[in-house]
Formats: C-alpha cells, sequence, structure tokens
C-alpha cells in the first residue's frame, strides 16, 4: 500500500546511507581502545574494529551486544567541544543500524538514543523538527527492521515501544503525514507480527491501546482529526478475533448477496484486487480447501475491491474465470453501482489480501487466515 511502501523506502534507503556511513571510513593506522575516542567516528570506528574482530561464532552476539552498550554510552558522554548533539544522535543512529546489519538487534538497542532525545526536549535547545524526525525514525525503523522470529516478549516490547513513538505522531504529525499515518505504521507492524508469530492478540492489543489513547484527553488533535483516528481505529477492529462482520453487496451476476444465508458454515472471507500479485498466490492453496471441505460446511467469499481501469467487473470476470474460482465472488464496482457503500471504505484493510475465517456464527475466529496456518486450521476444524 502507499504509506508502507513510501515509509519503507524511506527507512531502508536512511539504513543504508547511515550503514554505508560507518562501513565506508578508512581504516585508522592502529586498533583504537574506546577511552581513546575524543569524537562520534571515533566511537563507530571502534565499535566496526571490535566487531569484525570476533570470529568466533558463539560468543559473537555476545561480544556484539557489549560493545554496542559500550559504544552507545560513549557516544552520549563525548563533550560539546567534541561532538554536537546532532553528531551524537546521528552516531546513535547509526550503531543502532550497523548493529541491526550484524544481526544482533534488539529493541533495547534504542534505550539511549530514546533516552538521549527526551533530554534534548527538556533542555529546549534542540530544534523540534529535527526532534520529531529522528523519533519518526525510531517508530518506522521499529516497525520495518524488526527482525522475524523474535520471542514473543521481545515481539510485545517493540510493540510498546513502537505505540509510545506512535502516539506523539498522533499528537504532532509529520509536515507531510496526517495523524493517522502512525496508526497506519503502527498496524501494518501489528499484522506482519501477527503472521510471524501466529498470534492474533498481538493486532488486538495494539488496536484497544490506541483506542484507548484516542478516547482519552491524552490525544489533544483537533476534534476533526480525532474522528478520523478513531474512524480509523474502527474500521480496523472489524478484523480482530471475535468482531462480527457484516457483508453485503453484488455479486459478479449483479444479484444481491445475503451474508445471513451463510450461518452454519464457516466462511474465509478474502478482500483481494486483480492488479495483486500476492492474491493470486493464494488462489491454489483456497481451491485445495475448497474441493476438499466445502461438503463439510465450508464456504468462501472473495471481495474485489479498488479494482483500476475503465472496466474493473470485466477485469474480475476475466480473473475468476482463468484461475477458475468457484465460489462466491462480490464485485466492490457493482456494489457502489447499486449506491452501497464501498467495502474498502468501511473495512480498513492497509495490503491486500486480507483474509480472515469465521466461524458458523459470523464471528472472526482467525486473522491473517492465510497459507499454510489457513490449511492447519481447516484440518482441525474438519478432520
Amino acid at each position: 500500500m502507499p504509506v508502507r511502501n513510501c515509509v519503507f523506502a524511506f527507512c531502508l534507503l536512511f539504513s543504508f546511507f547511515l550503514v554505508a556511513s560507518v562501513q565506508a571510513q578508512d581504516e585508522p593506522a592502529k586498533m583504537l581502545s574506546l577511552n581513546e575516542a575524543k569524537t562520534v567516528q571515533d566511537v563507530l570506528d571502534w565499535f566496526k574494529q571490535e566487531t569484525e574482530a570476533t570470529q568466533t561464532a558463539e560468543n559473537r552476539l555476545q561480544v556484539r551486544g557489549r560493545n554496542f552498550e559500550q559504544a552507545g554510552k560513549r557516544i552520549t558522554e563525548l563533550g560539546e567541544a567534541d561532538a554536537s548533539a546532532n553528531a551524537k544522535v546521528m552516531g546513535l543512529i547509526s550503531l543502532i543500524m550497523a548493529h541491526r546489519a550484524g544481526g544482533a538487534w534488539s529493541i533495547k538497542d534504542y534505550d539511549q538514543l530514546r533516552l538521549f532525545l527526551d533530554e534534548l526536549e527538556e533542555s529546549g535547545t534542540y530544534h523540534p523538527g529535527m526532534l520529531r524526525n529522528h523519533r519518526y525514525f525510531m517508530l518506522t525503523s521499529t516497525a520495518f527492521f524488526m527482525p522475524p522470529n523474535l520471542p514473543r516478549d521481545e515481539v510485545l516490547a517493540s510493540f510498546d515501544f513502537a505505540m509510545e513513538n506512535a502516539k506523539q505522531f498522533i499528537n504532532f504529525p509529520l509536515p507531510s503525514a496526517g495523524s493517522t499515518q502512525p496508526i497506519q505504521i503502527l498496524l501494518t507492524l501489528a499484522d506482519s507480527q501477527a503472521v510471524r508469530t501466529a498470534d492474533p492478540e498481538i493486532a488486538c492489543r495494539a488496536i484497544k491501546h490506541l483506542m484507548e489513547f484516542a478516547k482519552s484527553d491524552k490525544m489533544t488533535i483537533n476534534p476533526e482529526a480525532k474522528k478520523e483516528v478513531i474512524d480509523l481505529l474502527t474500521k480496523h477492529q472489524l478484523f480482530t478475533v471475535g468482531s462480527d462482520p457484516k457483508l453485503y453487496g453484488k455479486t459478479l451476476d449483479n444479484e444481491d448477496f445475503d451474508w445471513k444465508s451463510l450461518r452454519g458454515k464457516y466462511v474465509l472471507i478474502k478482500f483481494t484486487a486483480t492488479w495483486c500479485g500476492p492474491c493470486k498466490l493464494e488462489i491454489p492453496g483456497m481451491r485445495e480447501a475448497y474441493e476438499k471441505y466445502r461438503d463439510k460446511g465450508f464456504e468462501i467469499v472473495s471481495i474485489y475491491i479498488a479494482e483500476r481501469g475503465d472496466d474493473p467487473v470485466a477485469a474480475v470476470r476475466r480473473e475468476v474465470e482463468y484461475f477458475k474460482q468457484p465460489w462466491i465472488i462480490l464485485s466492490e464496482a457493482l456494489t457502489e453501482q447499486a449506491g452501497q457503500p464501498r467495502h474498502s471504505d468501511f473495512y480498513a484493510s492497509r495490503s491486500l489480501p486480507k483474509m480472515v475465517l469465521v466461524d458458523k456464527e459470523g464471528k472472526i475466529i482467525m486473522a491473517n487466515a492465510r497459507g499454510d496456518r489457513l490449511k492447519a486450521k481447516l484440518a482441525e476444524i474438519f478432520e
């Protein structure tokens, strides 16, 4: 989606520049000691030399972690005569990205940067716009550079950190971004980690936490922007486990769709589009599941939203025929022509495909119902 792609590209380019700035320095004539480091660049050179000198795999991460902590402390200790506040900030950011590039990233890596930014904010001596930009880096890099397969307690700690950063940007957004953009970033992170950890409660937890904040006096934005934030979070709640989605609209035959007629069946709901490559990759697995379980009480509803081109209905028909999709197909274009709201306006879908599994009562029992996770869940239900 546009927000995610733009922010991801920004972070990727920014991190590449920072890491390259650490790695591209000329090798010093001799191995520095940390106590001899007089500038931020001296500290970064020391960190690079020390970590590269660690060849034993079993203690590499431990050594890097110790070196990282020591280097961060030394950067913040350097006097103003040797390093400006901005040099210290950029040094700490470079250190974080170099550590992450070495495979030893942790959410705790941001602690020293966060504390230093807090000191700068309290002092009132640092440019507010620069301060905001650095905090935005913490939010976006947490969202998009979190390593896979983190332990659940690390994931939750990362969420706590990201949510605190998101709150600041809801109240004080970047000039180029609205108050909802930090939420979009945070919930994209929630989606990705829910898939990685097979834990849908992560997204629920994030949405609940942010909703409490949005409805409190701690959210200080104007009433119009506050309503926009609450509306966005309300839409996201419709995709969480235990929620009760309400589907409607027109089928490809331009007939009214009756959602209640599917009560008593397990239903896979898929929000998709003909231009979405990952959506197409899900179709073979969906077709296999449909053929295997449809006689046991399983149904699929694919909702084509946000179609492009002059004839979106014809595009959907071509895809349905090409991929031989025998289940229920809803067309957002036909639904809109009939004067009904678009699903993409009513349900917040940050990325496609969005797939959820509902039970016989119509309540979501599985978010991010894709691939092998969906296959395993259906086997658990029907076999």
